[in-house]
């Protein structure tokens, strides 16, 4: 499948001629281009496409919108017709159809036709608003009812919509040297990058690991933090819940005023244990703990009065905690961090995008689990999780991606880059009309 356009030669013989013929008519101008221009469009064979799902695709969707430029028709109950932009580039045509009911725009489709190394269309269906290309040339016509702006372009411009920068589609060997994004293979994208990460080796990889870490290391502490106002309220006799990032006391409070009883309580309990404790009162329900000890660094406690439930007498009281400055159990569990990274070590790992097999050998992949070697006692305890889809790799690593109809692609690289994969950007409702176009085809083979 097909999924992006390619940097072409022009050696190619007569499915070349579709963009040859309709820059030309461009390029001749009168009142005729733009028709003439329609016409070449709707008039696109099977021989000229690099697929017959391309093709059928191009039929179901593409030429009936065609066949409505420059005439009004009804749809429910409305009068309406289709406009239509056009953007030419050496190997692309990009196609914006509006339509227009009472001056107002009530719906677009953008569909980018390309040519394949080989010389064969491909269409597909993308999401490329005109305000995010630049734009060179631009000539406005009237065709029926029915207005048509043509533009001219650069492919690079295409290709940065479609989200990538260079392109190696069609390629059995891919080397990469420099940071960008490099399309490889059908939709499939390969991003590199690693001075802009800093990466530039092992010890650089556990330094990118540990920086990714310090938000969730400073939530962690925060929750130790929490753990610790939890056993107190426990000593105090109260039975708080955990939800989420906070603890809730229900039904602690006759009257919400009272809450100040139970912060002075709780911040009287906390100066046994930390340096310097400050209860300010916000507002009339609010209260802020101030804490600087140790431990846990600069952080502060929230209280409020939480919302009285229907038939309910009595208020909740809700509270939560946070470090601002890191303390000792920051730098603990970061050291301990650090240390657990010396195991890091490379192997394979193999997943499917799409229709497409990716195997990066000898690699590593940026996905952690850490435990930390301080638990809550009263809460919920938690793994450190540093979820990304990132892989490391250098000049021993190569990633293989395979798919049925284009084959196999290896990927080798120049030296250490953080990785990662991605797709060209389609329209969302690409898929599915991908699917009809598949059952259209099946039910043609088994007719």
């Amino acid at each position: 499948m097909q999924l992006g356009p390619t940097n072409a030669s022009t050696n190619t013989l007569r499915p070349l001629s579709v963009f040859e013929r309709v820059r030309k008519a461009y390029a001749a101008g009168g009142e005729r281009a733009a028709r003439d221009i329609v016409f070449l469009l709707r008039s696109i064979g099977r021989y000229e496409f690099d697929s017959e799902s391309h093709y059928r695709y191009y039929r179901m969707y593409v030429t009936p919108k065609l066949s409505r430029i420059g005439k009004e028709y009804y749809h429910l109950r409305r009068v309406v017709r289709v406009d239509l932009d056009v953007v030419l580039a050496s190997n692309y045509v990009l196609l914006h159809f509006m339509t227009v009911s009472g001056g107002l725009v009530v719906g677009n489709h953008y569909y980018l036709i390309g040519r394949t190394n080989s010389g064969k269309l491909f269409v597909n269906r993308v999401w490329i608003p005109l305000e995010i290309l630049r734009l060179d040339g631009h000539t406005s016509y009237t065709l029926g009812d029915s207005r048509v702006e043509v533009y001219t372009t650069e492919d690079a411009e295409i290709r940065r919509a479609l989200g990538y920068d260079h392109d190696y589609d069609h390629s059995e060997e891919v080397y990469i040297s420099s940071e960008g994004r490099y399309r490889v293979q059908g939709e499939v994208v390969v991003s590199a990058s690693n001075t802009s990460l800093g990466i530039s080796g092992p010890d650089s990889l556990k330094d990118f690991i540990i920086h990714g870490y310090r938000r969730a290391v400073r939530d962690y502490v925060s929750l130790l933090l929490l753990d610790r106002v939890a056993s107190i309220l426990f000593s105090l006799g109260f039975n708080p819940n955990h939800t989420r990032d906070r603890l809730v006391v229900e039904g602690a409070l006759p009257m919400d005023e009272d809450l100040h009883v139970l912060a002075r309580a709780l911040a009287g309990e906390l100066r046994k244990a930390c340096d310097v404790v400050t209860l300010t009162e916000t507002y009339r329900t609010t209260y802020e703990i101030a804490v600087r000890c140790r431990e846990y660094g600069v952080s502060k406690v929230m209280m409020r009065t939480g919302i009285r439930r229907w038939g309910t007498k009595h208020y909740p009281v809700e509270v939560a905690a946070e470090v601002v400055e890191c303390g000792e159990l920051c730098r603990e569990i970061a050291e301990d961090l650090r240390r657990s990274l010396e195991n890091l070590g490379r192997s394979d790992h193999t997943f499917a995008l799409g229709d497409h097999y990716i195997n990066v050998k000898n690699s590593v992949s940026v996905h952690v689990v850490y435990t930390p070697p301080v638990r809550p006692l009263y809460l919920e305890d938690r793994d450190l999780v540093l979820n990304t889809s990132l892989y490391y790799v250098d000049g021993a690593s190569e990633v293989l991606i395979g798919h049925n109809e284009h084959g196999t692609t290896r990927v080798k690289f120049s030296g250490p880059f953080l990785i990662s994969f991605t797709t060209t950007n389609t329209d969302r409702d690409y898929p599915r009309e991908q699917n009809r176009v598949a059952l259209q085809l099946l039910k043609r083979r088994k007719a």
